[in-house]
C-alpha cells in the first residue's frame, strides 16, 4: 500500500526542482520525462533525494517511469535502510566457525551433484535459539563432516573434489533492540538475504575455498530469533538438508537420527539392462535445432502463498493431504499453459528408495520426466493423478529414465536434460518439515526456503502455515499474470514478493 506522506514528499521535491508552485499539478500516475526527469534535473532531484532519504536514488529514477513507481522504489530503499539500523552484528564469546569432530575423506562429486545453485533457508522462531544452535549444528556437522570443506583445485565442470580442510564453517551473531518477531515477519523477502544471511554467504554453486555453509543467528527484541542457512546445492539436495537438521535436532532431543550415505558410487549400481534415453535428454550440447527460452531477457520472479482453505473442490476433495499439492500444481500449469502456450510438465523426481539408491544418501539424485499438460483432455484432475503416479521413486517409467541417464554418463558421455524448450515448464514440488528443526526451544513459527530455480515454478508445502508457497521464475509478465488468474479463479493469492 503507498505511504501518502512520503508520496507528498517526494511529489514536494519534484516541485521544488522544477519550480512549481501547485503541487496538485503533480499526479502520482505523471511519468518523469513528462518533468524533464530524464535530463539534468533528474540528478538535482536525485540531490534533494539524497539529503531528506540518506541514499543515492538514480537507480530508483532510471527503473521508475512514473511518480507512483518513484514512490515505492524509495519505500523499498526507507524499509531497506531502516531494516539494516535496527541489525548490528554483536560480539560474542560464542564460536565463530564450527569444525567436525574427526575429518572426512574428500568427496568426489558426482555428475548429479553438480548444480549451480545454492539453498537458503531463513528460519523464525518464538524463542532465543542462542544458546542451542552451536551444539544443534555441532552434532549435524559431525555427520557431515564434508560441510566443513572447500571446494578443491580449479573448477571443472565435470568433476568436483570437496576437500577435507581445517577452516570450518562460519558462525555469525546478530541481534536487534528493536525489531521483533511480528515486525521481522511482514519484511519483505527480498531482504531477508541481505539481513539475516551471513556476510559471508558467497556461494555460487561452490565456488573453489569459499565456504560452502555459512550460519548466522539474529536475536530479536521480544526474545525471538532468525536463523538464517545458506548452503551449497552441490553439497545435498532438499532430502539430504533435512537428514543434516535431523542429526542437529539430535543434539537435544532424545530422537535418534538415521545414519547419512555420502558415497556417490553407489549411483552407478544396478544400472544394467537397455533403456532408451527420452527425447527431452540430449548429448550434443551445441545441438541448434530445439528452441529455447530466452533465458538472456532477464526473468521476473515472484513469490505468492495459497491455503490449504483456498483450493476449490474442483481442483481436490482432499485439501489436506497431497492429493491438494498435486491439485494446485495441475492448476497453475494449466494456467500457464493457456497464458503462454506451454504444452509439457517437467517434474522432478527422487530416487531414493529405488535403484538400490538407500534413503539416507546424502547427496543430489533424481531425474526430471515430462507429462502432458492438455493431451490426454482428462482436465486439472486428470494431470494431477498422471502427476501424482508418476511422482513416486517406484514408478519404472521413472527408473528407466535414470537408468538411461546414467549409463550413458558412465560412458563418459556430457548428457543433460533440455530444460529451456519454450513448451517446457520445470516443476519441483518442496515438502518441508517442521520437526527435524526444533533445535530444542520448540518448532519454529516460520520457515522460508528462497532458493530458486534458473526458471520455472518451486510449489513448497509449509505445514506450519497449511499453505503452500509458489515461486515463479519466467521471462516477460508470466509471473504477474498468474497472481491474476488465480485471482480471478477464486484462489486467494497473497503476494509476499514480486520483480517489478
Amino acid at each position: 500500500m503507498e505511504d501518502p506522506d512520503l508520496n507528498r514528499s517526494i511529489r514536494m521535491l519534484v516541485a521544488k526542482t522544477l519550480c512549481i508552485r501547485d503541487l496538485n499539478a503533480i499526479k502520482s500516475s505523471d511519468e518523469l520525462t513528462l518533468f524533464g526527469l530524464d535530463s539534468l534535473s533528474r540528478y538535482e532531484l536525485a540531490d534533494l533525494l539524497l539529503e531528506r532519504f540518506g541514499f543515492d536514488p538514480l537507480q530508483e529514477m532510471e527503473d521508475a517511469p512514473t511518480i507512483e513507481k518513484l514512490v515505492e522504489a524509495v519505500a523499498k530503499q526507507i524499509e531497506q535502510k531502516t531494516l539494516t539500523e535496527r541489525l548490528t552484528l554483536e560480539p560474542s564469546n560464542r564460536p565463530s566457525t564450527l569444525h567436525p569432530v574427526s575429518k572426512t575423506s574428500d568427496i568426489e562429486l558426482a555428475i548429479d551433484d553438480l548444480v549451480p545453485k545454492s539453498i537458503s533457508l531463513i528460519i523464525g522462531y518464538d524463542d532465543d535459539i542462542s544458546d542451542h544452535v552451536v551444539g544443534a549444528f555441532q552434532a549435524g556437522l559431525n555427520a557431515f563432516p564434508h560441510f566443513a570443506g572447500r571446494i578443491q583445485g580449479e573448477l571443472n565442470p565435470l568433476q568436483l573434489i570437496v576437500e577435507s580442510t581445517d577452516d570450518g564453517i562460519p558462525f555469525e551473531w546478530g541481534s536487534s533492540d528493536s525489531l521483533t518477531t511480528k515486525e521481522w515477519e511482514s519484511v519483505s523477502s527480498e531482504h531477508w538475504t541481505m539481513d539475516f544471511l551471513p556476510s559471508s554467504a558467497t556461494i555460487s554453486g561452490g565456488l573453489v575455498r569459499s565456504p560452502l555453509l555459512a550460519v548466522k543467528t539474529t536475536r530479536l527484541k521480544d526474545g525471538g530469533s532468525v536463523l538464517g542457512l545458506f548452503l551449497s546445492h552441490m553439497l545435498v539436495d532438499g532430502v539430504g538438508l533435512g537428514l543434516f537438521f535431523l542429526h542437529c535436532a539430535a543434539a537435544h532431543r532424545d530422537v535418534p537420527a538415521p545414519t547419512p550415505i555420502h558415497d556417490r558410487s553407489m549411483l552407478a549400481s544396478n544400472l544394467a539392462g537397455p533403456a532408451a534415453l527420452p527425447s527431452w535428454y540430449r548429448t550434443d550440447r551445441n545441438d541448434e535445432s530445439i528452441r529455447e527460452w530466452d533465458l538472456a531477457e532477464k526473468s521476473k520472479v515472484c513469490v505468492f502463498s495459497i491455503g490449504d482453505r483456498d483450493l476449490p473442490k474442483r481442483l481436490t476433495t482432499d485439501n489436506s493431504g497431497p492429493n491438494a499439492w498435486y491439485g494446485l500444481t495441475s492448476f497453475l500449469c494449466h494456467q500457464l499453459s493457456r497464458l503462454s502456450g506451454l504444452d509439457t510438465v517437467a517434474m522432478w523426481c527422487d530416487l531414493r528408495g529405488s535403484l538400490s539408491i538407500p534413503r539416507t544418501y546424502s547427496g543430489n539424485v533424481g531425474c526430471y520426466w515430462h507429462e502432458r499438460i492438455t493431451e490426454p483432455d482428462d482436465g486439472i484432475a486428470g494431470l494431477a493423478s498422471r502427476l501424482r503416479t508418476n511422482a513416486s521413486a517406484g514408478s519404472s517409467h521413472v527408473q528407466a529414465i535414470y537408468r538411461a541417464v546414467k549409463q550413458r554418463q558412465l560412458q563418459g558421455e556430457s548428457v543433460r536434460w533440455c530444460g529451456t524448450e519454450p513448451n517446457v515448464l520445470p516443476v519441483n514440488l518442496v515438502p518441508f518439515s517442521m520437526e527435524p528443526l526444533d533445535l530444542g526451544v520448540g518448532k519454529p513459527r516460520f520457515l522460508r526456503n528462497l532458493t530458486r530455480n534458473l526458471h520455472g515454478l518451486r510449489i513448497s508445502r509449509a505445514p506450519q502455515r497449511a499453505d503452500f508457497i509458489v515461486e515463479v521464475c519466467l521471462p516477460n509478465d508470466l509471473p504477474h499474470a498468474l497472481v491474476s488468474e488465480c485471482c480471478s479463479q477464486g484462489l486467494n493469492a497473497n503476494v509476499l514478493s514480486m520483480e517489478s
